[in-house]
């Protein structure tokens, strides 16, 4: 059986394959681990945003906030669902637990959505969402 970091292309949660995605979005220049094909791929040396995949564990810091899914901390804000997994959002960095077994395109919505705005939040910008028909 596959672990849930294989599905995203990494051996085990200890091993990586390197932050080889680089991408523009949002202003923002962005290296990931995780490869987000929506996003435009762009060259950049230093990054405003890493995103990494890893153990998150939203209970090893004292909460100042909470609701239904999410946590902040002094330095951080955590996003949580039992049917995605869980994200630690800091300045410059979001770190990705996804459940096993998520399909890479739910992962990716809840990524560039609600977990970006939560982000883009966080340093300061009013973040808006709409759809136009």
């Amino acid at each position: 059986m596959r672990s849930k970091y294989e599905s995203f292309g990494l051996n085990n949660r200890y091993e990586t394959c390197g932050i080889n995605n680089e991408y523009e979005a949002f202003g923002l220049k962005i290296h990931s681990e995780i490869k987000l094909p929506e996003l435009r791929p762009c060259e950049s040396e230093i990054p405003d945003l890493t995103i990494q995949l890893g153990k998150v564990d939203p209970d090893s810091e004292t909460t100042l906030d909470e609701g239904f899914s999410f946590k902040t901390t002094k330095n951080n804000i955590y996003r949580f669902w039992d049917t995605i997994g869980k994200f630690k959002i800091t300045k410059d960095s979001i770190m990705v637990d996804p459940v096993s077994g998520l399909n890479k395109l739910v992962l990716r919505n809840f990524l560039l959505g609600t977990v970006f705005a939560t982000f883009l939040r966080q340093r300061g910008l009013f973040v808006l969402h709409s759809k136009f028909n």
